[in-house]
């Protein structure tokens, strides 16, 4: 873990505190210093049994997807070949199995977004003005204060949110 001071208001971006490129973009740092610290990002995917129980009933849904009349109208079909480092995992399909596969092939789209929601409900890390709930000079400008996913592309609402992010920042600090 590593603690930074900074005399300034400090604008946390990506969903990470402790990149040395953050830092060095927000001014925190010399580049060389922050090199060294060599952060570890461990997003934790897939460590949470929930998170693989949902993931599995994902896969249950895309096979009977696949086993729909219209899916076998154009000859789709699940592909049954077994993952060779899933083998000890049971019979192909079964929980288990699907559990390793899942462990083995899923992967993120490089979208991360949902992690640090705004709102006023239990899951909420900032408020409406992006500032990190009970820390003072502290906001999350980012995908990641999407309550939800959106049903496009993260680039223009994350700008839009970048935008109205510096829109509250200057009017704060004229």
């Amino acid at each position: 873990m590593y603690e930074v001071y900074a005399t300034r208001e400090v604008v946390i971006s990506a969903g990470a505190i402790g990149s040395p490129q953050l830092l060095m973009l927000s001014g925190i740092g010399p580049w060389r210093d922050l090199q060294n610290l060599q952060p570890i990002i461990d997003p934790k995917y897939l460590t949470h049994p929930d998170d693989v129980k949902a993931a599995v009933e994902g896969a249950r849904i895309a096979l009977r997807l696949m086993d729909s009349k219209a899916m076998r109208d154009i000859g789709a079909k699940p592909w049954d070949i077994p993952l060779a480092s899933c083998e000890w995992a049971g019979p192909i399909w079964t929980d288990s199995y699907l559990a390793c596969l899942v462990h083995h092939m899923a992967h993120t789209t490089w979208h991360p977004c949902c992690t640090c929601p705004m709102g006023s409900d239990g899951r909420a890390v900032v408020d409406p003005e992006l500032k990190v709930l009970g820390v003072r000079s502290l906001r999350v400008v980012d995908a990641s204060v999407m309550p939800t996913i959106v049903t496009g592309n993260l680039n223009v609402p994350t700008m839009m949110i970048a935008e109205k992010a510096a829109e509250m920042i200057l009017r704060e600090n004229p």
